[in-house]
């Protein structure tokens, strides 16, 4: 990361502080407030509004996994605050922090300057959960690649992540088992920045327990509701 150094020959004379510097701070807090303003915004209208949400945080309540306070589940983060969880070059928008071995409780990280609208803020916390979900329900070992490859085919099959418009707008369109072909692409990206494996590693890893766990759509009834984020 580059730091901005400032150079010496516009540096004021007297010893009050320098109004360029408070300024450009203040901008740059404003700009942080209002897009973690946005992100808590949008978690609220998700909470309040979507029926996938909804049904995995009533899954998670049945299975004895209680999140607490949502505020203290759900967190809205800037990827700046995040570098040591993510690898700095990797296109992140949440995570799941499962807090392993300590005496915290996991949390559900929404990285608030990645995530423009409802749509993806929805679809992005609906796959975190899943993750959730799997944790409470399976005892996911995460530091397993085959673990996390199961839930990560999950997550992408049950979030919406993979439905037509999200994939339209990054230029993927299929028609024959698209979704499918989504699911594992995307699986596999996850796996790649979850375990450091390489691509290709994260791609076979992911072939190796497809079948079952994209059959696997706990704690949803229809196939359909997957695509309701």
């Amino acid at each position: 990361k580059k730091k901005t150094r400032r150079s010496m020959s516009s540096a004021k004379e007297d010893d009050g502080p320098d109004e360029s510097m408070a300024a450009r701070s203040t901008t740059r807090e404003s700009g942080l407030n209002k897009t973690r303003q946005r992100c808590l915004g949008m978690r609220d209208r998700a909470l309040e509004r979507s029926p996938a949400v909804k049904k995995m945080l009533d899954a998670l309540k049945d299975l004895g996994c209680d999140p607490g306070p949502f505020s203290e589940f759900i967190e809205c983060r800037s990827m700046a605050s995040l570098a040591q969880a993510f690898d700095k070059d990797a296109a992140v928008s949440g995570g799941f922090s499962t807090n392993d071995h300590t005496k915290e409780i996991p949390k559900i990280l929404m990285v608030e300057d990645s995530i423009n609208d409802q749509t993806t803020f929805d679809a992005t916390l609906v796959h975190e959960l899943v993750h959730a979900y799997d944790q409470c329900r399976a005892n996911v070992k995460w530091t397993n690649a085959y673990h996390i490859a199961c839930s990560e085919v999950r997550a992408s099959n049950l979030s919406g992540e993979c439905g037509f418009f999200h994939e339209l707008n990054r230029g993927k369109v299929g028609f024959v088992n698209h979704h499918q072909t989504c699911v594992k692409r995307r699986a596999a990206l996850s796996v790649a920045v979850a375990s450091g494996l390489s691509h290709t590693e994260a791609q076979a890893t992911v072939a190796a327990v497809y079948q079952p766990c994209y059959k696997d759509i706990a704690p949803f009834d229809e196939l359909y509701q997957r695509q309701r984020p």
